[in-house]
């Protein structure tokens, strides 16, 4: 008797996750397969596609005019990425511990601050809530 209900239980997960499922297969992995899928063919739509397989990436990687702009375009993101993570890590650390630190003073007034910022914010945005 215990276990079924412990099984039972372990299934009320299923409902949660399966719409979850659904929308990121439409809106994130379809697009992104089907994407890579199109890369495999030359052409238009309106004009017809012929299928090239890697052609396309062989290009990008060894003909002059793709590869400069796309390493560049790539290191950029890179170095953006890192920058980015890097200070946002370190300023939610720090805003961590401003708010929860038992050494912080006047602790009680960066958590109304940071609060009213928040409700501020909400107020501004016109799908707040919704």
């Amino acid at each position: 008797m215990l276990t079924k209900k412990i099984i039972k239980s372990e299934a009320l997960w299923l409902p949660w996750l399966v719409p979850a499922l659904i929308i990121y297969i439409l809106f994130m992995a379809f697009p992104l397969f089907d994407s890579l899928r199109l890369s495999m063919y030359t052409g238009s739509a309106g004009l017809g596609r012929s299928f090239i397989g890697l052609d396309n990436y062989r290009r990008l990687f060894t003909a002059e005019q793709y590869s400069q702009r796309y390493w560049g375009a790539f290191s950029n993101t890179v170095v953006f990425f890192i920058i980015h993570m890097t200070v946002q890590n370190y300023l939610g650390i720090f805003f961590a511990l401003l708010l929860t630190g038992k050494l912080t003073k006047g602790k009680q007034f960066f958590q109304t601050v940071i609060s009213f910022l928040q409700q501020w914010q909400c107020l501004l945005q016109v799908t707040c809530g919704n």
